[in-house]
């Protein structure tokens, strides 16, 4: 078993155990989860050498939330992910923040964080890293970048982040704005994103991204639907001689809608992303990117869910032949209140979303692929 899972299932062993003690003293609440990949593919490597069969997909993370009074709250959440070339396993601290309630009513309210805070982009950007909360192994690549590592850009910013709410009988509102300041990347994420291209960088950092997001559910969330975009600018410093260096604005909306039954749920999802690259060699170089997909989940029973998903995604609107498409079949079963066991298959035509790094003799037309996961939460 992955190293790195079985240090993160000590650390969660420990605080399970002490955390009810500590709860019932003080407003401190700690939680965890953890949760362990077997991928098995064809055609393409992803997240590893899963053509030879691969457990290197591991996610774990210990959070803590602390009430320090009427109006004051403070998070944050230590994160662990190996996924083959997109992810080393390094332990980060994934969000930390000061939450301050400045309006609350019974029907509304306000507030500001400050720190490293989560982005809100689309249903499932928030909560991509639980297994029992996400709908599959796998969120949809069309949409959420999962694939080629995009997860260290996309889900927190360093900076403020302005929130509120609006509720009634049979409605409620959210509204979020993120403001971010610049903060370095990773050699990982910088390597995902310009593969090869990546010896002639010396270091890169986001500057000053901006999420947006206005969310709407209807009775309960039995309908619900949400608009997102993001703003994010990305500044690479390179050690070519009389180049310049490189600056990316990448550009994207996101689209959201779910109805909900007793039974099923219907999901839908369409974004748009616009990159275009300033200096050096891609100076001038733009980018359009397209996804989108139709997902519906069927609860077998309280503990089983099935899943069915189509993906669709074009990186040149005017190009048919650089699409991919994806057919997702999935089952998940809550075997208790902490353990949930899920599998997935994925049919891939197309190499959008396929780890660039995890194949570095190329990449094929078609990929199919088994993932298997076992997941832990208290």
């Amino acid at each position: 078993m992955n190293r790195h899972l079985l240090l993160c299932l000590g650390v969660l062993q420990y605080a399970a155990s002490s955390c009810a003690h500590a709860q019932d003293k003080s407003a401190l609440q700690i939680h965890g989860f953890a949760s362990q990949g077997y991928l098995l593919s064809d055609g393409n490597n992803f997240y590893g050498e899963s053509q030879r069969g691969t457990f290197d997909f591991m996610e774990a993370g210990l959070n803590a939330n602390w009430s320090t009074g009427k109006n004051w709250n403070i998070a944050g959440q230590l994160f662990t992910r190996d996924a083959g070339s997109t992810d080393n396993g390094k332990v980060i601290v994934d969000y930390l923040f000061v939450d301050y309630h400045a309006v609350q009513t019974q029907d509304s309210g306000l507030g500001v964080r400050v720190g490293r805070v989560r982005n809100a982009l689309g249903f499932y950007n928030e909560i991509r890293d639980v297994l029992v909360a996400r709908p599959s192994i796998l969120i949809p690549q069309a949409v959420y970048f999962e694939g080629i590592g995009m997860r260290e850009l996309l889900f927190a910013s360093e900076g403020a982040q302005i929130y509120s709410y609006w509720d009634d009988e049979r409605t409620s509102t959210t509204f979020s704005l993120t403001m971010g300041r610049n903060n370095s990347l990773s050699e990982t994420l910088v390597s995902n994103l310009f593969g090869d291209n990546t010896s002639v960088i010396l270091k890169g950092r986001a500057d000053r991204p901006v999420y947006v997001q206005l969310a709407h559910n209807i009775d309960g969330s039995r309908l619900r639907f949400a608009l997102s975009s993001y703003d994010v600018g990305v500044d690479l410093v390179t050690m070519l001689p009389g180049s310049r260096d490189i600056h990316l604005d990448a550009r994207g909306y996101v689209a959201s809608v779910q109805y909900n039954t007793q039974d099923w749920s219907f999901t839908a999802e369409y974004s748009t992303t616009e990159l275009r690259f300033y200096g050096g060699a891609f100076n001038n170089l733009k980018i359009d990117i397209e996804g989108s997909y139709l997902q519906t989940q069927y609860r077998l029973s309280p503990n089983m869910t099935l899943l069915g998903r189509y993906e669709y995604s074009i990186p040149h609107q005017d190009s048919d032949s650089d699409d991919t498409q994806r057919l997702v079949m999935g089952a998940k079963w809550s075997i208790d209140h902490n353990w949930t066991l899920a599998v997935d298959l994925h049919g891939i035509r197309g190499n959008s979303g396929i780890p660039a790094g995890d194949n570095p003799d190329g990449r094929r037309e078609r990929t199919e692929l088994l993932a298997i996961m076992i997941g832990y939460r208290f």
